[in-house]
């Protein structure tokens, strides 16, 4: 593969370039296909590189209550989606839309 052709959000172009962030958005519309565990375990692995990193994280489309509850105490992961646009309770939110 091409280094072109591997994508601007690729864990190859943040470690190369940390120097210049200090936050990393994970859009989860690319995780539809997979189950809500193995969801969970890519979304940890890009918050223990971000931790080490010292880097924040942004959750992009965050669309299951499992999700947005498992990481809404954590204070350097923010969550963008549909369940934030207008602040519903989390008790509030259905299982998934």
């Amino acid at each position: 593969m091409q280094a072109g052709s591997i994508g601007g959000n690729s864990f190859s172009f943040v470690s190369h370039h940390l120097d210049q962030i200090s936050i990393i958005k994970l859009s989860l519309l690319i995780f539809d296909d997979i189950s809500t565990e193995m969801m969970i375990q890519f979304i940890d692995a890009w918050v223990a590189f971000a931790k080490e990193k010292h880097l924040s994280v942004v959750l992009e489309a965050v669309r299951l209550k499992e999700i947005a509850q498992c990481y809404a105490s954590n204070k350097n992961i923010y969550q963008q989606g549909y369940y934030w646009e207008k602040g519903p309770e989390l008790k509030d939110m259905p299982e998934e839309i």
